[in-house]
């Protein structure tokens, strides 16, 4: 692939993630991770509220059944409510919030013209007076509906707060203000803003606590008004001390939202002590679907702005920018690695995201946590899909290049390898067998005088070079050439083969095998019928394209071909089917029982070369040691010891008894002449090519 190309499809990847990250509306998977990554931070790191500056009172099942409070409507509450706030501050406490709008006036209660109630509410009204514009008691308010006139004249501006909760898309509340925009312009702050005197700065707090939001002090009102009534002042100061107390209820079905907790491992409720008033245990109070009261997450805002702990979000151009950083790794892995490998790479950009954004969170950071893994796999698309448009035009151009001449298996394994040859050649270690079938010629003679049809010929021809060819391309082979009735084959090349010379040596000895069984059929149907040599060498050879512009050929050139050509000559010479160069033999040892027959020296080649013909492992071991023997005498110039041993060998169908007979002929020709010189080196001078 061109680095360009590659460059062109990294930036576009980048290009999108960090569009993903900066322009995509958020989405409830965005907001999944970000509580998974809270999760796991507490997870991990189970700090907890290390010194919680609110607590919460509430009004649950079990208070409301209390026998002080079930016979009271709760639209008649506020002298208990009174009582609560009296005592509340009394012990410490900083402010109390109430999360409850008081619309209903008791002295609009009417029986004729009497008012029973015309003073039910006066000692909550007094105490809002001189708390809440003092900053130390608030009710509640809503954007569609307000307090009764008293409550909030009562309560004046200081005293009256907004308690609407804003969820996400998904339903989750990640986020409290501390106040509002009113519409005359002005600000309007909620109860959290408004109990911590931060609602004259809006602000928005982001809820991702570091422990659940149910770990807050919290307590059933039942059980403060009994301990307030068994005069346990110690429980109550270390309860309401120093902090904001909220006020609010926890009743099913009633008032209850999803917080970012929503995954966080759940927090145990200490048992209740029994018979003692003043143990305040906090109630369970979650519910099936892991929803808290609303009055929690007033309490979680008011104890991350005293606490410090709501999470600061990074800069929307940073987002972006580790967004992109994610889609270009991606796409990168995407473009230079295999699928699988890729997409665990992007799968691991996506983890470190989500794991980053956790961490983030413990350093006070709200990162996302989705969008960097999104962006990762978004560039591993990318990536991949460029990898295949342009591994595309790769294999059109080497289907073009290939398909004519190469067999389609090749073709699709030089594919999967993803590599082009080097048309202008390259070098490479091949091994080269040539393969050429005994008695063209005398046949071709029939030919020219009648005897036989040139179409039967041709068709036998054929049948005897696809018998070669299946079998070089079975074991991996790639057939060059057709030399008429010949074939030259490579192996290592185009497509890589580690064991070439092997795989190349078990076609030879499979096309010795198979060529004379076709030619007994033949010739049972009086059909013609052909031997064949093979010539196996390897070594370094150019490999590449070579011919002319308009027409070319990918072959092989070098010294390790013209060898493996010159091989396959010599089986005429020595008898044999099959002739092996020294390095192709040496390899192949351990498949078949390699025959030493001479050490040669071909024309126009200064140093000797020993050459080999395989025979089946252990198939004639006393025949092998024989001729082995026979060589040795050989190379002692022991002519006519060798010649008389050689014989010995001819008798018998078996691979090596031809060159058996050519030896010792060679052997006897050897006694008959001119003893050799004193630095003869044992191999027998080929004088033709």
């Amino acid at each position: 692939m061109r680095p360009l190309r590659r460059l062109l499809a990294v930036l576009v990847a980048a290009a999108a993630g960090g569009g993903l990250a900066a322009l995509a509306p958020p989405t409830a998977l965005d907001g999944a991770a970000g509580d998974g990554a809270a999760a796991l931070r507490a997870l991990v790191a189970p700090g907890g509220f290390a010194a919680p500056q609110v607590a919460l009172v509430l009004l649950d099942e079990a208070s409301a059944a209390d026998p002080r409070l079930e016979s009271t409507p709760r639209a008649l509450m506020s002298p208990v409510w009174a009582a609560l706030a009296e005592t509340a501050l009394a012990h410490g406490a900083v402010s109390v919030g109430f999360d409850f709008i008081f619309a209903f006036d008791a002295a609009a209660f009417r029986i004729g013209d009497e008012a029973p109630l015309a003073r039910h509410d006066d000692a909550f009204l007094q105490l809002l007076r001189q708390e809440g514009r003092a900053g130390r008691l608030a009710i509640g308010r809503s954007a569609a509906l307000a307090p009764a006139r008293r409550f909030a004249l009562m309560a004046g501006g200081a005293g009256l707060a907004h308690v609407d909760i804003e969820t996400e898309p998904d339903g989750v509340v990640r986020r409290v203000r501390t106040a509002f925009r009113t519409a005359e312009g002005g600000l309007a702050p909620t109860l959290s803003g408004a109990l911590t005197g931060a609602g004259d700065a809006p602000r928005t707090l982001n809820i991702i606590p570091p422990a659940p939001l149910d770990a807050l002090p919290a307590a059933r009102l039942a059980d403060v008004l009994a301990c307030a009534e068994a005069g346990g002042a110690a429980a109550l100061a270390t309860f309401f001390g120093g902090r904001v107390v909220l006020v609010g209820g926890a009743l099913p079905g009633e008032d209850r939202f999803r917080a970012p907790d929503r995954f966080f491992p759940t927090s145990e409720t200490a048992p209740e002590a029994q018979g003692d008033p003043c143990a305040l245990a906090p109630p369970s109070i979650r519910g099936p679907g892991g929803d808290l009261p609303g009055v929690f997450l007033h309490a979680a805002a008011a104890d991350a702005i005293l606490s410090g702990w709501a999470p600061e979000p990074t800069p929307p151009a940073l987002d972006a920018a580790l967004a992109a950083l994610f889609a270009a790794l991606a796409a990168f892995a995407g473009l230079r690695l295999a699928p699988a490998r890729a997409a665990a790479a992007a799968a691991g950009l996506a983890a470190l995201g989500f794991a980053g954004a956790a961490a983030a969170l413990e350093a006070g950071v709200l990162a996302p946590a989705a969008r960097p893994g999104l962006a990762a796999l978004l560039g591993f698309a990318i990536g991949w899909a460029g990898r295949l448009l342009l591994l595309d035009r790769r294999a059109r151009a080497l289907r073009d290049s290939f398909s004519r001449y190469l067999a389609p298996a090749l073709v699709d394994r030089m594919l999967s390898q993803e590599r082009l040859p080097a048309l202008e050649g390259e070098p490479r270690e091949i091994t080269v067998m040539f393969a050429d079938l005994s008695g063209f010629t005398a046949l071709s003679e029939k030919v020219n005088s009648g005897e036989l049809e040139a179409t039967v010929l041709t068709a036998t021809v054929n049948a005897y070079l696809s018998i070669i060819a299946a079998e070089v391309e079975r074991s991996g082979g790639y057939v060059d050439k057709f030399i008429g009735d010949a074939v030259m084959a490579l192996w290592n090349a185009p497509v890589e083969a580690p064991d070439h010379a092997r795989a190349a040596v078990r076609a030879a000895v499979a096309i010795r095998e198979l060529v004379p069984a076709a030619g007994r059929r033949d010739r049972a149907r009086n059909l013609p019928a052909f031997a064949v040599k093979i010539g196996v060498n390897a070594g370094p050879a150019i490999v590449g394209n070579v011919g002319t512009e308009t027409r070319m050929n990918y072959t092989a050139i070098g010294d390790a071909v013209n060898l493996a050509a010159r091989l396959e000559g010599l089986c005429s010479t020595f008898g044999t089917e099959i002739v092996l160069g020294p390095g192709v033999a040496a390899v192949s040892a351990d498949d078949f029982d390699m025959l030493e027959i001479a050490p040669i020296r071909v024309k126009g080649r200064r140093e000797p070369a020993s050459v080999f013909t395989p025979l089946a492992k252990g198939a004639e071991p006393a025949r092998s040691a024989a001729f082995a023997a026979a060589l040795s005498l050989w190379r002692e110039a022991r002519f006519g010891e060798a010649a008389a041993a050689w014989e010995a060998l001819t008798d018998g169908e078996w691979h090596g008894a031809g060159a058996a007979a050519a030896m010792a002929r060679f052997a006897r020709e050897a006694a008959e002449g001119t003893p050799p010189p004193p630095d003869w080196d044992g191999a027998v001078t080929m004088t033709a090519k």
